[in-house]
């Protein structure tokens, strides 16, 4: 990925399958309660580029997520935004980032689904130091549908964190 030390992989691939049942496993084995699989939108216009299909995507996606049930693990969607429609009732909960960045902040309301559903959203927005300004504050309310949690974040992602007033 261009700009992170991570890679793309083939989730066709049912070695990828079998590697990511591994991982569950030992999530389980550690007594996690969750896991919040990372990049689950490759089918997107300039991610993954293995020309995977948006079907392929939801495939894979929601396998990930029977998976983790079937090892009584919760399940967060993180971004991946666009196929909200066909995921929310197979997931936990979700976690975006940046979604009062993206589209003026429309896609904060794509989220709608999992807050009708009770579930819990976490929102990250990312800022150059550890300062928040007015008009960062103003994601907070902006585009915010009501029950979504919104913090700041660093883009190293240390300890430093602040959270929009209120939640």
């Amino acid at each position: 990925m261009d700009g992170w030390d991570e890679k793309w992989i083939d989730i066709r691939s049912s070695n990828v399958r079998r590697i990511m049942s591994a991982r569950m496993d030992l999530a389980k084995s550690k007594a996690c309660d969750g896991i919040e699989p990372d990049n689950v939108d490759g089918h997107e216009h300039g991610n993954a580029n293995f020309g995977f299909t948006s079907s392929d995507q939801l495939n894979y996606n929601k396998w990930l997520a029977s998976e983790a049930h079937k090892r009584n693990l919760s399940i967060g969607l993180k971004n991946d935004a666009e196929q909200i429609p066909q995921l929310h009732t197979f997931f936990d909960w979700a976690l975006n980032e940046e979604c009062h960045t993206v589209d003026g902040g429309r896609e904060c309301d794509l989220y709608k689904p999992f807050l009708a559903e009770g579930k819990a959203v976490f929102n990250i927005e990312y800022v150059n130091g550890h300062h928040v300004s007015a008009s960062d504050l103003q994601k907070c309310t902006s585009h915010h549908p009501s029950g979504m949690s919104t913090q700041f974040k660093v883009y190293d992602v240390d300890a430093w964190a602040h959270h929009c007033p209120g939640q």
